[in-house]
């Protein structure tokens, strides 16, 4: 059997000798124990560095003393959150050792994978492929579906909203407003507006309470407000959250797009200085 070209096992030595690289190239997830209310404030400060995602609780508001804290940490930021811990006498295991192996299931949508028996709706699909399902849709339900086109993204990814009517002439209607998709990562708020979305057309007329939602009011469905996130956590990051625009004051690429509300974000939190990310 060949070996490795020598100058491959020098330069990767090297990377070790200078570095000190030998810790997980993959992505984890961390459970991390928050005994006091200084471990608290230490948790809450990493939740909001490093690229990381905190998985549980909901927001780092919620870490307190006694709470166990699930942290998504990237790979490149895996040595400095790990020695964070360990200078504040923090515990913590690793509870996921591949995180890509769960993306990876995620996105597998092949005729192989034993998933593709389930629903349709019970599965995430690309930005693609959710642009055919609203036209597939609309010629469907010619009576009940019209696709309208709001404008378009950063990134010029169009943002069609999905317009459901019940078949009742001449009704006097109030409207509702569903948008799913404002954080890129999340893939579930898309997968819901497609569910509500086939779930009110299959019942209407069946269901009472849906055959008089539709029948009352016209209901407007974005299913994916931030496309171009979307889009990016499909093809290059899959805990990318923001959009995708660039700003002129900034080298950082996205807008969380909820930040921009007057709700005074963060304002409870013991940070000093939240690093881009």
């Amino acid at each position: 059997m060949k070996g490795l070209p020598i100058w491959v096992i020098l330069l990767n030595f090297a990377k070790l000798f200078i570095t000190g690289d030998c810790t997980s190239t993959q992505d984890q997830v961390l459970s991390i124990l928050v005994r006091t209310e200084e471990h608290a404030i230490i948790a809450r400060n990493i939740s909001s560095k490093y690229e990381t995602v905190l998985w549980s609780p909901a927001s780092p508001e919620h870490i307190g003393a006694g709470t166990e804290v699930h942290l998504y940490v990237p790979a490149n930021n895996l040595r400095n959150v790990t020695n964070q811990l360990l200078t504040h006498k923090l515990r913590y295991d690793v509870i996921l050792d591949n995180a890509q192996d769960l993306v990876e299931m995620q996105t597998r949508n092949v005729p192989t994978d034993p998933r593709i028996s389930v629903s349709y709706y019970e599965r995430y699909h690309s930005l693609e492929d959710i642009y055919f399902w609203i036209n597939k849709t609309a010629v469907d339900h010619p009576d009940m579906v019209k696709v309208i086109l709001i404008g378009s993204s950063y990134e010029k990814n169009p943002l069609y909203v999905v317009k459901l009517s019940g078949r009742q002439d001449g009704a006097q209607k109030t409207a509702m407003w569903i948008d799913c998709g404002i954080h890129a990562r999340e893939w579930i708020s898309p997968a819901f507006c497609l569910w509500f979305v086939q779930y009110s057309l299959t019942f209407y007329n069946q269901n009472s309470e849906i055959t008089s939602m539709l029948d009352q009011m016209d209901i407007y469905v974005l299913p994916v407000m931030n496309p171009d996130g979307y889009k990016y956590t499909w093809t290059t990051n899959r805990m990318w959250r923001k959009n995708r625009s660039q700003s002129k004051n900034s080298y950082c690429i996205g807008t969380d797009l909820n930040r921009n509300f007057d709700a005074n974000w963060c304002s409870k939190l013991d940070i000093i200085s939240i690093p881009l990310h």
